[in-house]
């Protein structure tokens, strides 16, 4: 009888530690989602998508966070898109100056240094670029810009899903923020990265809770604000002061004549200056140092929130991108260009490119197409330069489906389409629509059987303008015409499948190889 009423009791008692546990476990579950709740909806409104960077207001610093570097230096998609948003804060005047966080181990490949050398490269002078080598989590960054920086405005610049954790840290430490977003797309293991971010808001919802201890290591780049003052000389008494006589006051300088408004003439309605001004940074708030006249010649070598940077008459500087179409001409015989090609260098390709440094030396071959946004007009050239701007990616060269090749970005600069073998390879996009499988990955195989066939793979007017075009760039770059040197984007990356099935490698060596 004792033993039934003991066993009565465990089952008792282990019914009830089984109820707290998953009362315990609700809670848990009820309070980490409201933490989520809250973060991601408080900060929803204070974050900018890629595309109204222009209208955010100026800060003091942009906030780059780290993420992985590879072993050969080259940021990786992820970070390359926040170090081109920052890029682009900085160059249009929205922040001063821009902080780099990120892991300086070898294990990690100096994520910092790596950071800042690509902003260089962006034409961010490296007096304005702050390391930071003691970010090793989003926590320490925001923590530490505003203890051991000074940090008082910041424009937070990541993926949308990260930057509401980084705002509210920094929030809570006294500085005023907003964000940036760099989502260009998809990216791999994104799912991994929302769970882990879930977690982390709670976790970091804590760590500011109570205070806790971020990591103390050194800054190599201390902000301007936080050096010593200089020791001040002894104050002297009234016996040191030698006797000075006044000196009267000088007569007001009469005012300068103000400067004659520049003549304005109308261009197809549109009333515009006779004259351009070039600044020395991209703003009106910077010094004017020269202008341009009607017909000069301009090679415009980049662009970013409103201004084209531009070499002219022997200097550089920048100008408004208001009216220049209209008035000036655009010299894209200084580049290297396919002479067969159509020159289309459009905004991506001076916004998303940097100067090569790197003798090219193979081909990479993509398929491109519009079939997820106009199932019947798959071709359209208005449609896939969308997708490339809304993707943050970009290619040498495209050839339509009647074999039309369309410069987008010249050869002497680097094209965004094949992550680390950016500096070594020539990108040239082919419209085309793959096979069943090689689709699957985009749509069901239902909606597939449904596309015109004549749609479907290459043409020959594609074999033959790729043809002219890779014998072109491998005769100047003295790239050896076979399958080791001329590949597909698949061959480099695993996750990717094109130019797929349907092209075929044998057709295309052979008219390389007559």
């Amino acid at each position: 009888m004792n033993e039934v009423k003991k066993h009565s009791r465990i089952k008792k008692f282990c019914r009830v530690a089984l109820l707290c546990a998953a009362a315990v476990l609700v809670g848990v579950l009820i309070f980490s989602a409201a933490i989520n709740i809250f973060m991601t909806s408080r900060y929803k409104d204070l974050i900018s998508d890629p595309s109204d960077i222009g209208n955010m207001e100026n800060a003091e610093y942009a906030i780059v966070l780290g993420c992985a570097v590879y072993k050969n230096g080259e940021p990786c998609d992820m970070l390359r898109h926040r170090l081109d948003i920052g890029a682009e804060l900085y160059l249009t005047g929205k922040v001063q100056k821009i902080i780099v966080s990120g892991n300086p181990s070898e294990s990690h490949n100096n994520e910092p240094l790596a950071m800042k050398e690509y902003l260089i490269k962006k034409e961010v002078p490296q007096d304005d670029i702050f390391v930071d080598n003691g970010g090793i989590s989003t926590y320490d960054t925001m923590s530490r810009a505003a203890d051991l920086f000074g940090v008082k405005s910041a424009i937070v610049v990541s993926q949308k899903y990260h930057l509401s954790r980084a705002m509210y840290i920094g929030e809570q430490n006294g500085i005023s923020v907003s964000g940036a977003s760099a989502t260009f797309g998809k990216y791999d293991d994104q799912l991994k990265y929302s769970v882990r971010e879930y977690l982390a808001r709670c976790k970091d919802f804590f760590m500011v809770l109570f205070t806790l201890s971020y990591n103390g290591t050194e800054v190599s780049l201390p902000s301007p604000d936080t050096q010593p003052s200089p020791i001040p000389e002894p104050t002297p008494t009234p016996d040191d002061l030698p006797t000075v006589e006044p000196t009267p006051e000088p007569e007001p300088e009469p005012e300068p004549e103000p400067e004659p408004e520049p003549k304005a003439e109308t261009v197809d309605g549109i009333v515009i200056p006779d004259t351009l001004n070039v600044h020395q940074g991209a703003g009106s708030k910077h010094p004017k140092i020269g202008e341009l006249k009607k017909g000069d010649l301009v090679t415009i070598v980049g662009t970013s929130g409103g201004w084209h940077r531009i070499q002219y008459n022997g200097g550089e500087g920048y100008v408004s991108t208001d009216y220049i179409e209209l008035k000036y001409t655009v010299d894209a015989s200084k580049h290297v260009i396919y002479e067969g090609a159509v020159n289309d260098l459009f905004p991506i390709a001076k916004s998303y490119s940097l100067p090569r440094t790197s003798v090219p030396e193979y081909v990479m071959l993509h398929f491109s197409s519009a079939i997820m946004i106009d199932f019947d007009d798959p071709y359209n050239m208005d449609l896939v330069r969308d997708i490339f701007i809304d993707g943050g990616v970009d290619a040498h060269y495209i050839i339509d489906r009647e074999g039309t090749i369309y410069c987008y970005v010249p050869e002497d600069r680097v094209a965004y389409h094949a992550g680390s073998m950016n500096q070594l390879a020539i990108g040239i996009e082919i419209l085309a629509i793959g096979s069943k499988s090689d689709m699957s990955i985009y749509m069901s195989g239902s909606k597939y059987d449904k596309i015109d066939p004549s749609l479907i793979g290459y043409t020959d007017a594609q074999y033959e303008a790729l043809g002219e075009l890779v014998s072109d760039i491998c005769e100047r770059y003295d790239i050896p015409t076979d399958r080791e040197h001329i590949v597909g984007h698949d061959e480099y990356n695993a996750n990717k499948n094109d130019p797929g099935e349907l092209f075929d490698w044998d057709k295309m060596i052979d008219i390389l190889n007559p």
